[in-house]
């Protein structure tokens, strides 16, 4: 995907804070910014971040989304037990015979299970700490 102005502009304005806190040399940071101007896709963006660590912010902006994902997991699973669990006592109250809530449950449970699976891998992969990305090629850089 090609990255707007607005996204070069802040590649830009990040590896001159980088710059500041002593992680890039002037030439280095230079390279970088001229790369950054010139990027035709967001990979090209992100290429010169690899070696840099990540902005915090965006940590705790991840950290926010996915405790939010665990509180409406919890939400959606207390709505699937109890609307397929009024579904049941329905079928069970009009007499039985075919069970009718079981596209309800097959169908919701689909989703639930997605949800709790997404959940589920994003938990392993904050918990196993902050990956370490490769450095950036030479090609990437312009070397």
């Amino acid at each position: 995907m090609r990255p707007s102005d607005d996204a070069r502009q802040r590649a830009a304005d990040a590896l001159r804070a980088h710059y500041a806190e002593g992680r890039l040399d002037e030439v280095e940071l230079e390279r970088r910014v001229e790369l950054a101007y010139a990027a035709r896709t967001r990979a090209d963006l992100k290429a010169l971040f690899r070696d840099l660590p990540w902005d915090p912010r965006s940590r705790a902006r991840t950290d926010r989304f996915w405790g939010f994902q665990r509180r409406l997991l919890r939400a959606h699973t207390a709505a699937y037990i109890g609307v397929n669990g009024m579904l049941v006592g329905i079928w069970a109250l009009t007499g039985g015979g075919e069970f009718w809530p079981a596209g309800s449950i097959a169908g919701w449970g689909a989703f639930l299970g997605g949800h709790w699976a997404l959940a589920l891998a994003a938990r392993r992969s904050r918990g196993a700490g902050r990956r370490e990305l490769p450095r950036p090629t030479r090609r990437a850089l312009g070397r």
